[in-house]
């Protein structure tokens, strides 16, 4: 629950807009597909638990709100970098090239999306309340400081990980021991660049 209070203190509530122009986080079919399709992978396709323990559910809501936190943080930088926000325009983001920079971006935010879908998936077929969106002011102002802020809380959810898969194998049963939660590492077709050099 810690991780949960840490992530909610560092992102106070003021701007995300949910739902997002690609349906998240209820698309459609076809809205799915695109992304996945931009995401470069696919929802896991492992059978759906029909009950999770407390522990497993309280592991899978933090999992779930870990996952749209982070694609309102990668949606909003998505756009602070398309629109030339102060603090992210070319030169800020030199000597990255901008155009496999705003691919990576679109990439790693469609991946969080599907994350988040499985997260929810997994809740909703176990009879639980899937966890909705809120609205996030990311305490950052730059590209330098938003990709730090993303290290950070990516080292958080990566350490927790772990932790959920083996909650999963001990208490979820059978039918859950694979955590929602495909890393990008894990997807095919993933983007091979790397946001730094």
């Amino acid at each position: 629950m810690r991780l949960l209070n840490i992530i909610t203190f560092a992102a106070a509530t003021v701007a995300a807009p949910f739902p997002l122009p690609d349906g998240f986080p209820n698309p459609n079919y076809t809205q799915l597909l695109n992304i996945e399709k931009l995401a470069g992978g696919f929802l896991p396709n492992s059978r759906l638990p029909t009950s999770l323990s407390k522990n497993a559910t309280t592991a899978l809501k933090l999992l779930a709100h870990n996952e749209i936190f982070e694609v309102a943080f990668f949606n909003e930088l998505l756009i602070n970098i398309t629109t030339d926000v102060p603090g992210y325009r070319l030169n800020d983001t030199a000597p990255l090239d901008r155009a496999q920079l705003v691919k990576n971006i679109v990439a790693i935010k469609n991946q969080e999306e599907l994350h988040a879908i499985a997260a929810n998936t997994f809740l909703v077929s176990a009879g639980e309340q899937p966890i909705a969106p809120c609205e996030y002011d990311f305490p950052v102002t730059n590209f330098k400081n938003a990709i730090l802020f993303a290290q950070v809380f990516t080292d958080l959810a990566l350490g927790t990980i772990p932790t959920i898969q083996l909650l999963f194998s001990r208490e979820a049963g059978a039918a859950a021991t694979q955590c929602p939660h495909p890393r990008r590492h894990s997807w095919p077709g993933r983007p091979t660049g790397r946001l730094f050099p």
